[in-house]
């Protein structure tokens, strides 16, 4: 039996981001990205119900009603080391802007390592949470995590903007099949 209406998929299949970001968003964001978007709590038992008894694993699952709430977060900041709010820089649809905003709330995006440090020695007791470019994360709060990947594997773990990168390469197919065709009758 598969999900009932309301299931709207991943929160990274509904994320637009500019390319330079997505490494930013995509590890502010963590596990949230591939969490399921319900419509409500009943739909996310029902979910996690059907794995338990399938034994199919484990997912994270977000009921858009309660989701979407406003809730009161850090105040904004200007500072010269501060690129911008993390969830400036997210388009998605009106319907789970609020999600997104809430996620991201106290995070800020910030070029390097070295401005995360700065910012950090500066925090005074508020909690906000720098990411880098590249995909650092430096919180006010404990949690830090970075390091570097390989390049495949940087590579793989683009979430964000996978599903326009396969109509990228789907429409490359379809030209590339044209072409072929286009040979293959001058050649008949």
């Amino acid at each position: 039996k598969a999900m009932p209406h309301g299931n709207w998929g991943t929160l990274g299949e509904h994320l637009r981001v500019p390319k330079k970001y997505q490494p930013a968003i995509e590890a502010a964001l963590g596990e949230a990205l591939v969490s399921m978007l319900v419509e409500n709590p009943q739909l996310a038992f029902t979910g996690m119900e059907m794995l338990r008894e399938r034994k199919k694993g484990v997912a994270t699952f977000i009921a858009m009603n309660l989701a979407g709430k406003r809730f009161g977060g850090s105040s904004s900041f200007s500072d010269q080391h501060v690129i911008a709010a993390a969830a400036s820089i997210v388009e998605c649809d009106d319907r789970f802007r609020g999600l997104v905003d809430n996620l991201l709330q106290d995070f800020y995006i910030v070029a390097t390592l070295q401005d995360a440090r700065v910012l950090l020695a500066r925090a005074n007791g508020k909690r906000y949470s720098y990411v880098t470019l590249d995909g650092e994360v430096v919180s006010t709060w404990g949690p830090m995590r970075g390091g570097q990947l390989a390049d495949q594997q940087r590579q793989a773990a683009g979430l964000i903007g996978r599903r326009e990168q396969i109509q990228q390469l789907e429409d490359e197919v379809a030209r590339l099949q044209e072409v072929r065709a286009s040979l293959e009758a001058r050649r008949d």
